[in-house]
């Protein structure tokens, strides 16, 4: 039962380059120099930090190496207003604003505009925020590149038909849709290129790294309340399945509580629980296009009788659970070089990072993190930004690379904005 439309696919800042931009990068135009760069009251060396807090720093050094900790936690830290200020243009700049990244090599924010006129508004609203930016002029606005991108995933576009279904992404970078029909198709598209708006790339479907489902038994207990990353069971106790992702409430019953997890790992009126503890069965479900998540609707009074909005703290030694601080609200506040968490059932030796990279269109749509490889027994988990000491609910995982953990893998998630328009829901969070 949906809910009313949120600002989802607006697409993102979310994403580099689906491939390489090449030829079709954008060319600057305006830059913001940036004030001094401003402590986000945690900068210091990774060895001061907590375990997690280290992870998303060497994280943040695998995808931009060179980079010092002492600069890679304050560039984390930082991000909180670069996502406003995306957000912000993404809202209130719809006609003009082509999309964002971030290089944190250089932490530099890149802005995309339409309009020289808007390009230099761009720039002075960085400027004012004291946010070192680049913008450059490029001719399609995000919003117009999200419509054409969900029309090819959805197998309505009016030239591609079915070709591309489940196939399509945004490449920020290049200002471009990518499509890639499967090889029975591929003939026939590029055949009908002429009648192709400029905004989409016909590209060759690339199968040989095929990501496999995490949907395997692996990890321990908990007593309440709920927290996202905990091991849960279907059917009956002993038969571990996916991971526990976050915590939400119906947007038209507030007062309904659900567990969200991956959507491949169940189906309608299947029973989800926790160590002695079922939760309820399954009122919502959606394994299509970009997303993968079901809702277990909270009937147990052991649950409910508890708050919500956790999420799992590894090592915790008795101390309370992480708190989920905030909630991605729509997908123009998440952007390419994003520092994010997965908390899943193999995170045994701490919430695990890695740094956005992409929206992949040969794998639905679905983000995609770079520099971990999430394990079996791990979908369904929540991925969240850390920010000091804050945690803002990301998305859901879905699947991974095959193997665990292993150097160079990546991994795929529904957004959350995305999982919520499609269940109705809304995460819960603390604060």
């Amino acid at each position: 039962m949906p809910g009313a439309p949120r600002r989802r696919r607006a697409l993102t800042a979310v994403m580099a380059a689906v491939v390489a931009a090449g030829a079709l990068s954008a060319s600057p135009v305006g830059a913001s120099p940036g004030a001094p760069a401003r402590v986000s009251g945690a900068a210091g060396p990774a060895s001061g930090l907590d375990a997690e807090s280290r992870d998303a720093v060497r994280a943040f050094q695998r995808a931009f190496p060179g980079v010092s900790d002492e600069d890679a936690w304050q560039r984390i830290g930082e991000e909180d207003a670069r996502s406003a200020l995306i957000g912000e243009l993404a809202a209130t700049e719809a006609a003009t604003f082509g999309g964002s990244w971030y290089d944190g090599a250089t932490d530099t924010q890149h802005l995309q505009a339409t309009t020289a006129e808007a390009a230099d508004r761009y720039a002075r609203r960085a400027a004012d925020e004291d946010i070192k930016a680049r913008v450059h002029r490029v001719e399609f606005t995000q919003r117009e590149l999200t419509a054409e991108m969900a029309r090819a995933l959805a197998g309505t576009h009016a030239v591609l038909g079915s070709a591309a279904r489940d196939h399509a992404g945004v490449d920020v970078r290049a200002n471009r849709v990518v499509v890639q029909p499967s090889d029975a198709d591929l003939a026939g598209v590029r055949a009908r290129r002429a009648s192709l708006p400029e905004s989409i790339v016909v590209r060759p479907r690339d199968d040989r790294a095929e990501a496999v489902a995490d949907a395997c038994p692996s990890r321990s207990h908990c007593d309440r309340p709920l927290r996202s990353g905990l091991e849960q069971w279907k059917g009956e106790q002993g038969n571990p399945t996916c991971s526990l992702g976050f915590t939400a409430r119906g947007t038209l019953y507030p007062a309904r509580k659900y567990v969200v997890t991956a959507g491949h790992c169940g189906g309608i009126g299947d029973t989800f629980g926790h160590y002695t503890h079922e939760f309820g069965q399954v009122e919502r479900h959606r394994n299509s296009g970009d997303v993968d998540a079901l809702a277990v609707r909270i009937t147990n009074a052991y649950w409910l009788n508890a708050s919500f909005g956790w999420i799992y703290r590894p090592n915790g030694d008795g101390r309370p659970p992480l708190a989920v601080d905030a909630r991605l609200d729509s997908e123009s506040a998440m952007q390419a070089g994003q520092t994010v968490c997965l908390t899943a059932r193999n995170s045994t030796a701490g919430n695990r990072c890695g740094v956005v990279d992409a929206v992949d269109s040969s794998h639905r749509g679905m983000t995609r993190v770079g520099g971990l490889d999430a394990c079996p027994g791990d979908s369904g988990g929540g991925w969240y930004r850390k920010s000091d000491d804050r945690r803002t609910a990301y998305g859901i995982h879905s699947d991974s690379a095959e193997g665990c953990h292993t150097a160079g893998g990546v991994s795929y998630f529904s957004t959350l904005p995305s999982v919520e328009e499609a269940l109705g829901l809304e995460a819960e969070v603390q604060s």
